[in-house]
């Protein structure tokens, strides 16, 4: 899966992160930014929908690693869902059935 997302937390203001890869336990991005390991950010993101259509999801994720990239101008963050609500988890799952 591939697109934009926005990442916020109180420390930090909303910015926009580029999605490399998604699974049900998480997803990876590159984002402008280097948060510490563990840092928690509100992750905003439209899930596609099979046959068409998409799910407009809001949901906790912390932050498992963060990785300079110079291929991606910026950082790869791998995020790991906290909260992610069942009806997202299944749209996940059935879009990596495809």
């Amino acid at each position: 899966m591939h697109g934009t997302a926005q990442l916020s937390s109180p420390e930090h203001r909303s910015f926009v992160v580029y999605i490399v890869d998604i699974s049900a336990g998480g997803v990876r991005v590159v984002a402008p930014i280097n948060p510490r390991v563990g840092t928690v950010f509100v992750l905003r993101i439209r899930l596609p929908l099979r046959p068409s259509g998409s799910l407009p999801v809001e949901t906790r994720v912390s932050v498992a690693h963060s990785i300079l990239t110079g291929e991606e101008d910026g950082f790869v963050l791998g995020l790991t869902f906290l909260e992610l609500p069942n009806v997202a988890r299944n749209a996940i799952l059935d879009y990596l059935l495809v």
